[in-house]
């Protein structure tokens, strides 16, 4: 297993902590995709922007949007260890 699967737990952690934190939600977006969890990692992402919408009346920053358009799209930087933000 890539390392990225062992920081999943915590980011779960993490995320229940801060529900509205963007970043947190980011980081566990990526990892469930890079542990091969493409579709964990759209629900997250699903539930994230559900709970923006819904208590704050905002959609995901351009960032988390990027990422999930990456993941819709299979593109390539998201395999690359050296990414960790969307371009």
């Amino acid at each position: 297993m890539r390392r990225h699967g062992y920081v999943v737990a915590d980011l779960y952690r993490s995320v229940g902590e801060y529900p509205m934190s963007e970043r947190l939600h980011y980081l566990l977006v990526l990892a469930l995709y890079r542990s091969g969890r493409t579709a964990e990692s759209l629900m997250v992402y699903n539930r994230l922007r559900a709970n923006l919408v819904e208590g704050l009346g905002l959609e995901p920053n351009l960032l988390v949007q990027r990422l999930h358009r990456a993941i819709l799209d299979r593109r390539e930087w998201l395999d690359d260890p050296s990414y960790l933000h969307a371009s």
